[in-house]
């Protein structure tokens, strides 16, 4: 979605991840940060197998990088903001619903103004200070 947004495509390098159950969190953690590129943002797609390890990698990212935004979305917390930022202090932002165009919209708000992004005028996500 952001490689084929003409605006957006440019302006970001986007590596997907195929984690698979029953990997280790140290073998998650070096397939993403493996060669030593912290990435600004961090998403995942979370479900009800992957929650606490993708919580774990949240906190080790946020350890490797404290600047940087972790995104959780996916069927297993959507419109369930309040419980994940309860339960994942490491967690920024919970997609709410379709994920595709709101992390677009996500990625737009966070390139406009990285030191403070306004995330109220994005529709579908959860954020501390705006949680569902």
């Amino acid at each position: 979605m952001l490689d084929a947004d003409p605006g957006l495509g440019l302006e970001t390098d986007v590596k997907i991840h195929h984690l698979r159950g029953g990997w280790s969190l140290t073998q998650m953690a070096r397939m993403i940060f493996g060669d030593g590129d912290i990435p600004d943002v961090l998403a995942f797609s979370v479900l009800g197998w992957n929650y606490r390890t993708f919580a774990r990698l949240a906190e080790l990212f946020k350890q490797l990088r404290p600047d940087g935004i972790t995104v959780f979305g996916g069927n297993h917390v959507g419109n369930q903001g309040r419980k994940v930022f309860r339960a994942c202090p490491s967690v920024d932002i919970v997609v709410n619903g379709e994920g595709e165009p709101t992390f677009r919209d996500l990625t737009a708000a966070l390139l406009t103004n990285r030191r403070e992004p306004d995330l109220t005028g994005t529709d579908g996500l959860s954020f501390h200070g705006r949680a569902k």
